[in-house]
């Protein structure tokens, strides 16, 4: 319909999902749920909320692997 933000992009694009399996903010389970409702790319790792600083590599590897997967 033309409006900013009336479709989630998850829903028409490609999506890609860190899992911080770790988590004792948002449960692992929790994570894994929203990218199955997302049909995301899964990527699990070992470490807590902030699975960025956790493992780096990790999730750089993750967001390579989303822009190869676009081209």
């Amino acid at each position: 319909d033309g409006v900013i933000g009336a479709t989630a992009a998850w829903s028409v694009k490609p999506t890609h999902y860190v899992v911080a399996d770790g988590d004792q903010i948002i449960p692992a389970q929790l994570q894994t749920h929203f990218a199955t409702t997302m049909t995301a790319t899964v990527t699990h790792a070992e470490g807590g909320h902030l699975i960025m600083l956790a493992q780096p590599r990790v999730v750089a590897d993750a967001i390579l692997a989303a822009v190869e997967a676009a081209d």
